[in-house]
């Protein structure tokens, strides 16, 4: 199961929606992999907000990934112990980085492939779409993510704008998501009915265009 956040993670309004995550996951182990932070202090703050957050809404065994940039094994084989695998917001291109083409991101596919949950907000949400828009860069493009759901990119932190919109890929849809909301597929693509999480009612962004309308996601997908 993938869950994408719009932002706003660790806040008083996600506590519901990651509580049901947690129980999802058989309650963990939890690892928290804050590769969107800088390393160091930055990458540690993260971790650690994100490991009181989950340890506050149920989760068990909760770690945070060693920072890969000092030591890359160690958070490759943290990754591999997780049931639920949370990737925090923080800079796209660092996120890319770090995940697009190297073990670390292998070591997110095997586990997803293997029944993890993994959510990604904000920057993590965008690297597990197959395509995910670069704003920090020296000019704003669209370039491969992770690709765990496939012809798909996310607009997180999305307030009703129809920005990125011509960016699209011909064939791919592009879903705004709203800070401390989310929605999530299983790995088979069957829908979840559930509503204990949080998502904005599904909608059309502005005229039909050549592309794929934005839209936004209407639940759980």
């Amino acid at each position: 199961m993938i869950c994408l956040q719009g932002g706003g993670e660790f806040a008083e309004p996600c506590r519901a929606m990651d509580g049901d995550l947690v129980r999802r996951a058989g309650g963990g182990p939890v690892v928290v992999l804050p590769v969107a932070a800088a390393s160091g202090r930055e990458y540690q703050a993260a971790g650690a907000n994100g490991a009181r957050h989950y340890r506050s809404v149920g989760g068990g065994a909760v770690e945070v990934a060693p920072d890969p940039a000092q030591d890359p094994a160690a958070a490759v084989a943290a990754v591999g112990r997780a049931r639920l695998l949370v990737l925090p917001g923080g800079s796209p291109g660092r996120i890319r980085r770090a995940l697009v083409g190297t073990d670390l991101g292998a070591a997110v596919t095997a586990g997803h492939a293997g029944g993890a949950v993994v959510i990604g907000a904000s920057a993590g949400a965008m690297v597990l779409c197959e395509h995910m828009v670069m704003p920090d860069g020296p000019r704003t493009e669209v370039v491969t993510g992770l690709g765990l759901v496939p012809a798909a990119m996310v607009l997180p932190h999305w307030r009703g704008d129809d920005r990125w919109a011509d960016l699209v890929p011909p064939g791919s849809s592009c879903s705004g998501c709203r800070s401390a909301r989310g929605a999530h597929r299983r790995r088979r693509g069957r829908r979840d009915g559930r509503r204990s999480v949080r998502a904005p009612p599904g909608r059309p962004l502005g005229a039909a265009r050549t592309r794929p309308p934005l839209t936004v996601p209407p639940g759980l997908f």
